[in-house]
């Protein structure tokens, strides 16, 4: 039990992702739900925090300016701190060949746009609980809408 004067860590989530409006979507579902987030816009930028710092879990866009997603993704299991980091892939990208690439590069999730904001939350807490991550905080009542999101 935690102490009252301390506040469970809650799971922390980096959302990779240069739509502003997907990437604040992410945000809110998954803020609501407990997860503390980081988002970058960039793959550079991401990597750069991500091998320095990990989180318990990325969210990350295949298409991203400066260095592409798969690329990140590469990296990151490339790099012993950040191996067995639960990533879901985001994408537009729809060919069985890249499909088979990111899961070689082994993503927990594949998962192409448009998508239901309960299956990438469905899929992150599967990723987080096979992991041992902390689960995050209590569900607030607002949080229960889902919702779907267009192509980016």
């Amino acid at each position: 039990m935690t102490p009252a004067n301390e506040m469970p860590v809650r799971a922390h989530i980096a959302i990779v992702e240069d739509d502003d409006h997907l990437a604040l979507m992410l945000h809110y579902n998954l803020t609501t739900r407990g997860f503390a987030i980081t988002r970058f816009k960039d793959g550079i930028e991401a990597l750069a925090s991500l091998t320095s710092a990990p989180p318990d879990a990325v969210v990350l866009d295949w298409q991203l300016p400066r260095l592409s997603g798969i690329e990140v993704l590469r990296h990151l299991r490339a790099t012993p701190a950040t191996a067995e980091l639960p990533i879901l892939m985001l994408t537009g990208r729809t060919l069985p060949e890249e499909r088979v690439r990111a899961i070689a590069l082994r993503v927990e999730a594949f998962i192409t746009k448009p998508f239901s904001v309960s299956d990438v939350l469905d899929r992150l807490m599967r990723a987080l609980a096979g992991r041992g991550a902390q689960e995050p905080g209590p569900v607030m009542p607002s949080a229960r809408r889902e919702g779907g999101i267009g192509c980016g």
